[in-house]
This record gives structure tokens, C-alpha cells and sequence, in this order.
């Protein structure tokens, strides 16, 4: 029996829930078109092989525990079925979990909580239906994967291993509150793709490797700070997906990009549009979107006419304590003072002179360019050139900080974890 799961814009299904065989993280079954849409076979993730490890059960279902240590070995359960949900023919584990250790939340049809204080490494992760799991510090190295009526959060950590391409996968239709600040921090080449619908409590910053945003989900960092990548940092968005922040903000950007910004790739052209929101701003001169001089922003697609990359205020009421931002005028804004590479791109609700370049002859460079009906002017009035002001060249110049280094990603992830940690 399957059960098919609607996330917006992304339809998931899911296996029914079953003693044995469940797709878990560490066992998602990619060839199981009732369980992937076909592109999953274009995704990095996909190829990337993992050792076998050992598979533990949480060993209470049905039990909540607030106070639980997940480094605990009598926490566990080891052996039985592989991929098994349930604690058949397993028996107690002989130690707790590390970043070489599967791990499964299993459902048991009472809903049941999960949470600890103690640090702990896990690899990939499953969180069963009707599952609450939260841990202070948790560090996922492989994948995640919450089924439809899970949740999962954590204060601080990471997810996915720096040298490997993971996935972070929500099967319900509500947002997953993944983290508070999210850092991507990978090697250059490798990425964690989103799947489903997220949100942060706070900052994003893509300092080193790919974030992706999976075709047909959403990705909504908060409107307290910007979102930022960095100079080795690559943001993906793909067919069907939005990024855009939770709420309104004014007096900050939106989005700052150092490194490379996507739309589509040329491996996973757009299929149809995927939409980018940008805050309503007071003024042209506070920007929702700076691509700083040495950055890149490409649009690759199939189909100019149904595949774009859609920009549009995203009509969000500013919800952060930390932001004034108001409903603002309506119109967005945006500096590109990077390469620009567009040929399948749609304009809304911009500003007279919302689109701002540093180069007069990147504009001549597009192609397939077309500006909606609910923008503040003409064409010609909506698109400048102008210099960079000197706090705009500071902010672009702004230094790399947190850019991934080989030897603390290695001493982090080899850290063994403890109570007194």
C-alpha cells in the first residue's frame, strides 16, 4: 500500500509504514519511482557511496523522553532487519551512535518526544511519523530524511559531511524549522540539497560548497539578517523552487552574493519558472539583492518562454522583533555589479531604478529578459547604471570569514562527544 504526501509545488510519495523495507536516510531506495520523482537520478546526492555502518533504533517508540542522552548506548537498539522501523529481533546496543552510525526514530503509532542537552555525531537520520526530536547540539554527517508527521531541530551543528553530497528531506506540507543559523561549510563541488519546505530562525551563510534548493520546495531564511554566500559558496535554485525570506525587511539586503548564484544548472536546466522574493524597500537605494563585482548570477533553462527565474516582492509582513521593515513601497530593488548571465528571466514589482549596473553592457547581454505588468515603470526607467558607493564596495569586499578549512572541518568532525562536553 503507498500513501502519496503533497509538499507545495513538490509531490513526494511515501511508503506506507511497515515493519521492514521502510526507505530510511541511510536506505532511501532512489529506484523506487513510489518513493522519487525521476530527476532524483540527475542529483548529486544520488551518487554519492557510503560505507556500511552500523543501524540503530531508538530503543523507547512510544516513550517521551526529555532529558535523554543520544550518546547513550541503553538508549539503542542494534541488530534485526536491515532498514527495520520496529525493534524486531534486536537487542540492546553495545554503544551509542558517532558520525559512523545510522540512525532511526522509528513511528510506533503514539506520538512521542525526543530531546537532549549532550553534543552528539550522527550519520544519516531518520525521523519516523508522530516523532518530536530535538538536540541541543547535534552534529548530521550523511543525510536527513523527517516523514510526513515528524519533526527535527536543533540548536547548533551541521548538516552534511564537508567531502560528501547529502539531502535534507521534509515529507510534511508545513514549514521544518531546520536551525537557527544555518551555515553551509563543504568543499568546494559538494552541497546538501533541500527537499521539501524550510525556514531558519535566523542568518544563512554559504560560506564553501552548494546549497541547493531541490525542484518544487522552499527554502525562507528570517528577516532579522541577510543571507550571504560567500566567495566559495554556491546558491542552486532549481525548477519549481522559492526562496525568499519570512518576512519583510528594510534597512538590510536580502540576499548577498560573493560567489555564484543559480538558477537552474546546466546538468538540471529549469523546466519551469522558480521564483527568487525580495523584501518591498522605502527606496532604490536599499537593496534586496547585491551581486558584488567578482560574483556570478547565471539562468540555465530548457524553455525561455515557461522556464524563468522569477523576481517579485514576496508579500510578506516583517514578523522578526529585530525588524522595522514594514510593508516598505511595494517595489524591490537590486544591485548587480557581478557577471550576469540571463536568458530566461522575468521582472516584477521593481522600482524606478531598481536594477541597478555597474556595467551598462551586461543589460545588452540578456536574452529572453521580459518585465512583468506590476512594476513602478517602463523598462527603460527600471534598469541604471551607476558606480558602486564607498559602503557598497566595503560591503562586496567584506571579508571571506568562516570559509571552509580542511584541518578544523577534520578535528570537528573527529571530536568525540560527552555528557561534560
Amino acid at each position: 500500500m503507498v500513501r502519496w504526501i503533497w509538499i507545495p509545488l513538490l509531490a513526494l510519495p511515501m511508503a506506507a509504514v511497515t515493519p521492514a523495507g521502510e526507505p530510511t536516510a541511510h536506505d532511501p531506495q532512489y529506484d523506487n519511482r513510489e518513493i522519487w520523482p525521476a530527476w532524483v537520478e540527475k542529483t548529486d546526492f544520488v551518487k554519492q557511496e557510503w560505507p556500511a555502518a552500523r543501524v540503530l533504533v531508538w530503543a523507547n517508540p512510544g516513550e517521551s523522553n526529555r532529558n535523554a542522552d543520544p550518546a547513550d548506548a541503553r538508549n539503542w537498539l542494534e541488530g534485526g532487519p536491515e532498514g527495520a522501523t520496529f525493534p524486531n529481533n534486536r537487542k540492546r546496543a553495545s554503544e551509542g551512535p558517532d558520525e559512523n552510525t545510522d540512525v532511526v526514530f522509528p513511528a510506533s503509532g503514539a506520538k512521542y518526544s525526543v530531546s537532549g542537552r549532550s553534543p552528539i555525531h550522527l550519520r544519516h537520520v531518520t525521523v519516523g511519523e508522530g516523532v518530536r526530536v530535538r538536540f541541543k547540539d547535534a552534529d548530521i554527517h550523511g543525510n536527513l530524511w523527517i516523514k510526513r508527521g515528524g519533526w527535527y531541530g536543533r540548536a547548533k551543528g551541521f548538516y552534511g559531511a564537508a567531502d560528501r553530497d547529502t539531502f535534507c528531506r521534509n515529507d510534511n506540507d508545513e514549514p521544518q524549522s531546520i536551525a537557527n543559523m544555518l551555515v553551509c561549510n563543504k568543499r568546494p563541488g559538494n552541497g546538501t540539497e533541500w527537499m521539501g519546505t524550510w525556514y531558519t530562525g535566523d542568518e544563512v551563510n554559504v560560506f564553501s560548497g552548494k546549497m541547493i534548493v531541490a525542484p518544487g520546495s522552499t527554502f525562507l531564511p528570517t528577516d532579522r539578517r541577510s543571507m550571504s554566500v560567500r566567495e566559495n559558496g554556491m546558491l542552486v535554485l532549481l525548477s519549481g523552487s522559492t526562496l525568499h525570506l519570512r518576512g519583510n525587511q528594510s534597512g538590510k539586503t536580502d540576499l548577498m552574493v560573493r560567489g555564484r548564484l543559480l538558477a537552474g544548472t546546466p546538468q538540471r536546466p529549469l523546466t519551469r519558472d522558480c521564483v527568487l522574493g525580495l523584501s518591498s524597500k522605502s527606496d532604490r537605494a536599499d537593496m534586496g539583492l547585491i551581486v558584488a563585482p567578482d560574483a556570478e548570477f547565471a539562468v540555465h533553462s530548457a524553455d525561455a518562454r515557461t522556464a524563468r527565474l522569477v523576481f517579485r516582492w514576496h508579500r510578506k509582513p516583517a514578523i522578526s522583533k529585530n525588524n522595522r521593515g514594514g510593508k516598505g513601497s511595494g517595489g524591490i530593488s537590486m544591485l548587480l555589479a557581478g557577471k550576469t548571465r540571463f536568458d530566461a528571466v522575468e521582472f516584477n514589482d521593481v522600482l524606478k531604478g531598481g536594477i541597478r549596473l555597474t556595467d551598462r553592457s551586461a543589460r545588452e547581454a540578456w536574452k529572453s529578459v521580459t518585465f512583468g505588468e506590476k512594476n513602478f515603470g517602463l523598462p527603460s526607467e527600471l534598469v541604471v547604471q551607476s558606480e558602486l558607493t564607498d559602503s557598497e564596495r566595503r560591503a562586496c569586499e567584506a571579508s571571506n570569514r568562516g570559509r571552509w578549512n580542511p584541518v578544523r572541518e577534520h578535528e570537528k568532525q573527529a571530536r568525540k562527544p560527552s555528557a561534560s562536553d
